[in-house]
């Protein structure tokens, strides 16, 4: 296995600190709207999500970002970004693509020492691109001799899977849907005596005497 392969895997990992768990690009939006409802509204959600934006846009401007990294062409690859700046028309891919894209940079410029990935760092923060995260992938895999279709691969295979798993707030549960935990009793503290009653019977608790994880000082 190269060098090039294993900075491949490295970037494109899940767990690589890009922010990408952060991220579910809008979907929490069309669940409360009632758009996606199910199974079937998840799964057209993602299909459109790889078919409209991540193949066309995301995946070429990744391969594009390897060719332009590795010619050092710093002029080439902002009007890359600029380009992909202007294709995301929806806020929240635009937003998450710009923090996932400034994040990885930062990482990819502090880890390598590559002059090339500090410029773009230093123009990103500059505010002279916006640093979208498939142009910063392709630029890192760029300068580690990755070849550009590889480079696209890997974020329509794995990148986006990441992306579209971390959602929250898309179930209407709550305390009531507890099969063994749907207790809401009216609780009451007397503040003169510290008596507790909860829908008016008064809680009778031994104080405790040991509290686990409050020791200060561990022997192991």
């Amino acid at each position: 296995m190269t060098e090039a392969w294993l900075t491949l895997l490295q970037f494109a990992d899940g767990l690589f600190p890009a922010g990408g768990f952060a991220h579910s690009f809008g979907l929490e939006t069309y669940v409360q709207e009632g758009v996606v409802r199910d199974r079937a509204g998840l799964e057209a959600f993602v299909t459109a999500h790889l078919e409209g934006s991540a193949g066309p846009a995301d995946a070429v401007a990744a391969a594009g970002a390897v060719r332009q990294a590795a010619a050092a062409d710093v002029a080439g690859w902002m009007t890359l970004d600029e380009r992909l700046e202007a294709m995301k028309a929806v806020p929240e891919l635009r937003a998450a693509s710009r923090q996932m894209g400034r994040q990885t940079l930062r990482v990819a410029a502090a880890l390598g020492g590559d002059a090339f990935l500090a410029t773009l760092a230093r123009a990103v923060d500059d505010g002279l691109t916006a640093g979208h995260h498939a142009p910063v992938f392709g630029a890192a895999l760029g300068r580690a001799g990755v070849e550009p279709a590889a480079a696209a691969g890997v974020p329509a295979r794995l990148g986006l899977t990441k992306r579209a798993v971390a959602v929250g707030r898309c179930r209407g549960l709550g305390k009531r849907d507890m099969i063994h935990n749907d207790a809401l009793p009216r609780i009451e503290v007397d503040p003169e005596t510290y008596e507790v009653r909860a829908d008016g019977e008064v809680l009778m608790c031994e104080p405790a005497r040991v509290l686990p994880m409050a020791q200060r000082y561990f022997l192991f």
